[in-house]
């Protein structure tokens, strides 16, 4: 089971990197005019006015961590550490995560926002904007991650809104891509959770039945 789900997602990261990003720049803008103005004042205070020289490293090293890849190797590592059943819970959730934000990307092809205006960016890139992948990643994982080692739980959440923050600090996402991105990560990563719950408490059920049966036949 679990290396399907590594196969899915090798296959959603390849639609995701290659294929997506091959597709022409035509977009739509998919929110009202208001929301769309509040949105673009938003992007310009972080993106120019926030904006620090003695900060642009930190930020365009850490929006890496909400990428796919990071937290697959953090899922193989909780394999290797014995760790299996968050491995595995994590793989689940960020292939739930992907398979949620692929429609979207698809067909609501939002521009993003080196596209349209002048924006402060480091590294260009490919696709459509919204919703952002990295932010849905982060918190798919926070989530997921907090529930089953609680102690590092503050530390996910902080991190997860630093990812997204990156995003739209380092020029490739606009605010709302990054809100609706978490939002959607939050909601796979507690739905995961309580799937988790549901086929084990169905699991319990189960065996406690085979008990009883065993014993009345004895």
């Amino acid at each position: 089971m679990s290396i399907l789900l590594l196969l899915i997602l090798g296959v959603i990261f390849v639609f995701q990197e290659i294929l997506l990003k091959e597709q022409p720049t035509p977009s739509v803008e998919i929110f009202p005019l208001w929301l769309s103005r509040v949105d673009l004042m938003c992007f310009l205070f972080i993106n120019r006015k926030l904006a620090f020289p003695f900060l642009d490293f930190f930020f365009v090293s850490i929006t890496h961590v909400g990428s796919l890849i990071f937290w697959l190797i953090v899922a193989v590592f909780l394999w290797l550490k014995g760790r299996t059943r968050e491995a595995f819970i994590l793989t689940l959730a960020l292939v739930l995560g992907s398979l949620t934000i692929l429609p979207m990307r698809t067909f609501l092809p939002r521009a993003r926002p080196f596209m349209v205006l002048d924006a402060r960016i480091f590294r260009i890139e490919g696709g459509y904007s919204f919703p952002s992948g990295h932010a849905t990643n982060s918190f798919v994982s926070a989530t997921v991650l907090g529930k089953k080692i609680r102690k590092i739980k503050p530390f996910l959440y902080i991190l997860a809104v630093v990812v997204g923050y990156s995003r739209v600090y380092v020029g490739v996402h606009w605010p709302l891509d990054v809100i609706v991105g978490a939002f959607v990560g939050w909601i796979v990563g507690s739905l995961t959770l309580n799937l988790e719950k549901r086929l084990s408490e169905s699991r319990f059920r189960i065996f406690e039945v085979k008990r009883i049966g065993t014993g009345s036949r004895t």
